[in-house]
């Protein structure tokens, strides 16, 4: 009888993860200064990325190293530590972002060491996982999109710092979110949002900008540790709500009478 015909291997299941981590680097213009060859290394063994095992659910490869596609998940992206300054431009490319929604945290870097440019996209949205946005650079320009109730789990977000426009309605829309600050952001205008004013919020920073308005009185935001607005156009008085919570920026017994004292 004539042998059997040698076993066809299964084709590659392209690793659409690691693809959109290394896409983000080359867009942002960042390398990781703690390897020689990016593409030497797998991408959950890069220094500011970090990915969950599947296997037993821990953020350690296993013994072989990190294996095929489908048993790791991106988990965090955090320029802070083994990549060198971006300088390059947030992508807006659907591919990049959708390859990363297993992330639950996106930092691209503190201000000061990001010479980041574009906008920020509408694509973005597709991270629907994410806990904690930092998107900080001097650079970074444009208008925030009204993406911010696609994101159920957010917990905080760090925007700017030459971003225009107004915050959307729906800026404090999701859920989980306790701390905004879009501090540092001159040509950021309009009011605080109504959804940023409730009762799971612990930290609102907006100084710096050109946000005005008022704040309700009738506010009830019992677990705000942190409320910043010097150098904003905010006008009227204090609610009695922000000063009887825990807020360091006024406490109760030294509350000042109007806005403009904060």
């Amino acid at each position: 009888p004539a042998p059997a015909p040698a076993p066809v291997a299964a084709p590659q299941v392209p690793d659409l993860q690691c693809k959109a981590v290394r896409g983000l680097y080359a867009a942002v213009g960042t390398v990781d200064t703690r390897v020689s060859d990016m593409l030497s290394v797998h991408c959950c063994d890069l220094s500011d990325v970090r990915c969950n095992n599947l296997a037993d659910m821990t953020h350690n490869a296993p013994a072989g190293g990190w294996g095929a596609p489908g048993t790791f998940e991106v988990e965090r992206v955090k320029l802070r530590g083994g990549a060198s300054k971006p300088e390059g431009t947030l992508p807006s490319a659907a591919s990049i972002w959708d390859g990363l929604k297993s992330l639950s945290e996106l930092d691209l870097g503190k201000d000061s060491k990001s010479d980041l440019s574009g906008t920020i996209p509408p694509a973005i949205a597709a991270l629907a996982k994410l806990e904690e946005l930092q998107l900080e650079s001097e650079t970074l320009s444009g208008t925030i999109p009204p993406i911010f109730d696609k994101f159920p789990y957010l917990e905080e977000i760090r925007l700017g710092d030459r971003l225009s426009g107004t915050l959307p309605a729906n800026f404090c829309a999701g859920p989980a979110l306790t701390e905004i600050d879009v501090s540092v952001n001159p040509d950021l205008s309009g009011t605080i949002p109504a959804s940023c004013f409730n009762s799971r919020m612990e930290k609102i920073v907006i100084s710096g900008t050109r946000i005005s308005g008022t704040i309700p009185a009738a506010i009830g935001m019992r677990k705000l540790e942190r409320f910043e607005a010097a150098e904003t156009n905010l006008q009227g008085t204090v609610p009695p709500g922000i000063c009887v919570t825990r807020a360091k920026a006024c406490p109760a017994t030294r509350c000042p009478a109007t806005l403009e004292e904060l």
